[in-house]
């Protein structure tokens, strides 16, 4: 972490010196904790995460269409902020109805899913409503495409608990 100059002076390298200023500003600004966040997905792929001073900030891999997670029968997620957005994917094998509910998410905070064959492009298969308990998709598979799941939130967050997708075929 710390440089030796000739001078025998220690001193910080420039990386480790900008992830520490980069990591120390949301304290400083007094950014609330709770946007801190930890992804809970299964151990086998877990994403790593960074601890410092007691503060676990998150190192997912979903945040973007081009590294969604594969949505296997069931995920737990978490979103951090109101403005992050988690993906899914999923090929079917066969062709046919397929449902995917999100749970576990407070009444209150207007999270959605939706579904769609091209992320490039706006517009959705189906989106959830933004509140309930429980908030579902469903659409006509094709087997051998791939469709992406959007879980997003409309103006707020939680991080008190984690969202569930379940997939239903």
């Amino acid at each position: 972490m710390f440089k030796t100059s000739p001078s025998s002076t220690l001193r910080m390298s420039k990386r480790n010196f900008l992830l520490a200023a980069a990591l120390s500003l949301p304290l400083l600004a007094g950014i609330p904790t709770a946007s801190f966040a930890k992804e809970a997905t299964m151990k086998k792929e877990m994403g790593k995460s960074i601890t410092i001073n007691g503060y676990q900030l998150e190192v997912e891999s979903n945040n973007r269409s081009s590294v969604a997670d594969e949505l296997n029968s069931g995920r737990l997620g978490q979103l951090s902020t109101s403005d992050v957005v988690d993906w899914y994917k999923f090929t079917p094998n066969s062709s046919g109805l397929v449902t995917v509910e999100l749970s576990g998410v407070p009444n209150s905070i207007p999270y959605r899913v939706g579904v769609t064959k091209d992320p490039s492009r706006s517009g959705f298969l189906d989106i959830s409503l933004t509140t309930g308990a429980s908030r579902t998709v469903t659409f006509n598979a094709v087997a051998g495409t791939t469709y992406y799941f959007h879980v997003d939130s409309y103006d707020n967050y939680d991080t008190s608990g984690n969202y569930y997708l379940i997939k239903r075929l």
